[in-house]
Protein backbone atom coordinates (compact mmCIF):
# COMPACT_ATOMS: atom_id res chain seq x y z
CA UNK A 1 0.00 0.00 0.00
CA UNK A 2 2.73 2.38 0.79
CA UNK A 3 4.87 1.82 -2.42
CA UNK A 4 1.28 2.43 -4.35
CA UNK A 5 0.72 5.84 -2.51
CA UNK A 6 4.38 6.66 -3.43
CA UNK A 7 3.41 5.93 -7.06
CA UNK A 8 0.60 8.43 -6.56
CA UNK A 9 2.60 10.87 -5.43
CA UNK A 10 5.42 10.85 -7.79
CA UNK A 11 3.20 10.93 -10.77
CA UNK A 12 1.25 13.95 -9.20
CA UNK A 13 4.51 15.57 -9.02
CA UNK A 14 5.56 14.69 -12.64
CA UNK A 15 1.94 16.10 -13.73
CA UNK A 16 2.68 19.08 -12.00
CA UNK A 17 6.02 19.81 -13.35
CA UNK A 18 4.70 19.13 -16.83
CA UNK A 19 1.99 21.72 -16.43
CA UNK A 20 4.73 24.32 -15.04
CA UNK A 21 6.62 24.15 -18.44
CA UNK A 22 3.48 23.86 -20.12
CA UNK A 23 2.02 26.35 -18.94
CA UNK A 24 5.47 28.98 -19.36
CA UNK A 25 4.81 27.76 -22.75
CA UNK A 26 8.26 26.44 -23.56
CA UNK A 27 8.66 24.12 -26.05
CA UNK A 28 11.75 22.08 -28.06
CA UNK A 29 11.28 20.87 -31.96
CA UNK A 30 12.70 17.86 -31.25
CA UNK A 31 10.49 16.82 -28.37
CA UNK A 32 7.52 17.14 -31.99
CA UNK A 33 9.76 14.31 -33.55
CA UNK A 34 12.08 16.31 -35.37
CA UNK A 35 15.44 14.98 -36.05
CA UNK A 36 17.94 17.76 -37.27
CA UNK A 37 20.88 16.04 -38.74
CA UNK A 38 20.58 17.87 -41.83
CA UNK A 39 18.59 14.63 -44.00
CA UNK A 40 15.76 13.90 -42.03
CA UNK A 41 12.34 15.61 -43.03
CA UNK A 42 11.58 17.81 -39.93
CA UNK A 43 8.83 19.73 -41.53
CA UNK A 44 5.92 17.76 -39.77
CA UNK A 45 7.70 18.28 -36.58
CA UNK A 46 7.92 22.32 -37.19
CA UNK A 47 4.29 22.20 -38.33
CA UNK A 48 2.98 19.98 -35.03
CA UNK A 49 4.77 22.65 -32.64
CA UNK A 50 3.35 25.75 -34.35
CA UNK A 51 -0.18 24.00 -33.85
CA UNK A 52 0.76 23.40 -29.91
CA UNK A 53 2.09 27.36 -29.81
CA UNK A 54 -0.85 28.39 -31.56
CA UNK A 55 -3.27 26.62 -29.75
CA UNK A 56 -1.71 27.85 -26.10
CA UNK A 57 -1.67 31.20 -27.53
CA UNK A 58 2.04 31.89 -28.20
CA UNK A 59 5.30 30.55 -26.80
CA UNK A 60 8.92 29.58 -27.20
CA UNK A 61 10.13 26.82 -29.78
CA UNK A 62 13.68 26.00 -28.98
CA UNK A 63 16.02 24.78 -31.99
CA UNK A 64 18.53 22.75 -31.17
CA UNK A 65 22.23 22.22 -32.48
CA UNK A 66 21.58 20.87 -35.98
CA UNK A 67 20.73 21.36 -39.18
CA UNK A 68 16.55 21.11 -39.63
CA UNK A 69 15.14 20.38 -42.83
CA UNK A 70 11.99 21.97 -44.29
CA UNK A 71 10.26 21.35 -47.45
CA UNK A 72 7.11 23.09 -47.44
CA UNK A 73 5.69 26.31 -46.07
CA UNK A 74 5.48 26.18 -42.10
CA UNK A 75 2.30 28.69 -40.84
CA UNK A 76 3.30 31.28 -37.93
CA UNK A 77 1.29 31.81 -35.02
CA UNK A 78 1.16 34.68 -33.15
CA UNK A 79 3.36 35.35 -30.00
CA UNK A 80 5.58 32.80 -31.29
CA UNK A 81 9.70 33.35 -30.53
CA UNK A 82 11.79 30.36 -32.16
CA UNK A 83 15.07 30.60 -30.46
CA UNK A 84 18.09 28.57 -32.05
CA UNK A 85 21.24 28.07 -29.67
CA UNK A 86 23.64 30.39 -31.66
CA UNK A 87 23.39 32.43 -34.91
CA UNK A 88 26.12 32.90 -37.48
CA UNK A 89 29.64 33.01 -35.90
CA UNK A 90 31.04 36.47 -37.54
CA UNK A 91 29.00 39.38 -38.46
CA UNK A 92 29.80 38.31 -42.07
CA UNK A 93 27.34 39.27 -44.68
CA UNK A 94 25.22 35.73 -45.34
CA UNK A 95 25.93 33.95 -48.62
CA UNK A 96 25.48 30.54 -50.37
CA UNK A 97 28.92 28.84 -48.78
CA UNK A 98 27.54 26.50 -46.50
CA UNK A 99 29.06 27.14 -42.55
CA UNK A 100 28.44 24.49 -39.48
CA UNK A 101 26.32 26.31 -37.59
CA UNK A 102 25.14 24.97 -34.33
CA UNK A 103 21.19 25.87 -35.67
CA UNK A 104 19.96 26.04 -39.09
CA UNK A 105 16.60 25.62 -40.42
CA UNK A 106 16.87 24.68 -44.46
CA UNK A 107 14.03 24.99 -47.01
CA UNK A 108 14.67 22.79 -49.57
CA UNK A 109 12.64 22.94 -52.81
CA UNK A 110 11.82 25.00 -55.37
CA UNK A 111 8.90 28.05 -55.74
CA UNK A 112 7.99 28.24 -52.02
CA UNK A 113 8.77 29.32 -48.70
CA UNK A 114 10.09 28.85 -45.50
CA UNK A 115 7.46 30.36 -43.72
CA UNK A 116 4.43 31.96 -43.94
CA UNK A 117 3.14 34.52 -41.63
CA UNK A 118 -0.85 35.39 -41.88
CA UNK A 119 -2.54 39.15 -42.43
CA UNK A 120 -3.33 38.96 -38.28
CA UNK A 121 0.18 37.47 -37.02
CA UNK A 122 2.15 39.53 -34.49
CA UNK A 123 4.88 39.22 -32.36
CA UNK A 124 7.06 36.85 -34.39
CA UNK A 125 10.68 36.50 -33.17
CA UNK A 126 13.42 34.50 -34.71
CA UNK A 127 16.58 35.21 -32.24
CA UNK A 128 19.97 33.13 -32.88
CA UNK A 129 19.10 30.79 -36.03
CA UNK A 130 20.15 31.12 -39.45
CA UNK A 131 17.71 30.63 -42.08
CA UNK A 132 19.17 28.71 -45.32
CA UNK A 133 17.37 28.06 -48.54
CA UNK A 134 18.18 25.00 -51.39
CA UNK A 135 16.79 24.96 -54.37
CA UNK A 136 16.59 22.63 -56.82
Amino acid sequence: MRIFLLLIACLAILCACYSAVAAEGSYNVKDFGAVGDGTSDDTVAFKSAMAMIAANNGGTLTVPDGEYIITSPVALPSGIIIQGTNGLQSLASTSDLLRKNPARITLRGSNTSLFRVGECTENVSLLDIELYAQSN
